[in-house]
This record gives C-alpha cells, sequence and structure tokens, in this order.
C-alpha cells in the first residue's frame, strides 16, 4: 500500500507518515493505548483488505475511516510541503491585524 501512496498520492504518504510515527513510538511503550488505536485500526484493516481483494466484505466504519484518514493525511502533506508558504501567509497576515490594529489605535489619539 505505502507503494501505491509513493507512486500516486506522495502527499498523502507524507501526512500519513507525520502523525503515525508518533502513534506507533506510543504504542510501543503502552498496551492500553495500543488497544484504543486498535479499535480504529481493525475496522480500518479489514476495509483495506477488501480494497485489495483480500477479503469478500468491506467494513463501513472502517471506509469512514479511510475516507477521513486519505482527507486528513492529504492536508497535512500539504500543510507539510508548503510549508514556507503557509509560515508566509501567517505572518503576513499577523503583519496586517497588528498594522490595522496600530492604524486604529492611531486614530483615536488623535495623531
Amino acid at each position: 500500500m505505502s507503494e501505491l501512496l509513493k507512486e500516486k498520492y506522495p502527499l498523502v504518504l507524507t501526512g500519513y507518515q507525520f502523525w503515525a510515527r508518533p502513534i506507533v513510538k506510543q504504542m510501543e511503550q503502552s498496551k492500553v493505548f495500543t488497544n484504543w488505536v486498535n479499535t480504529f485500526a481493525k475496522p480500518w484493516s479489514y476495509e483495506m483488505a477488501y480494497v485489495m481483494g483480500r477479503r469478500e466484505k468491506g467494513d463501513l466504519v472502517g471506509k469512514v475511516l479511510m475516507h477521513m484518514g486519505f482527507i486528513s493525511c492529504l492536508l497535512i502533506g500539504m500543510i507539510l510541503a508548503n510549508a514556507f508558504y503557509i509560515n508566509y501567509i501567517i505572518l503576513f497576515t499577523m503583519g496586517t491585524l497588528l498594522s490595522n490594529k496600530w492604524q486604529k489605535k492611531r486614530k483615536v489619539k488623535g495623531y
């Protein structure tokens, strides 16, 4: 599956790897956390097996998780890939807001 993502959807793979690594580290340290993650991973794995032709029946919860996960990972991947531009936009927006606030204060004080 990762080869498919790498080839067709590299931003999705980037987003997935970003959030999955800390999850895996936490799972290595906590059986309780691993069991909690399993409540989401199991339906997803059933649906993935169905999509890959390894299972006769899919899983509705897994399908929802898969679609939500794809979109979430894509958005995270886009943010990471465009971090420079996003930081520029944030700084520009903050500068504009502060400038407007400063100008309003100047007008109130009668300068």
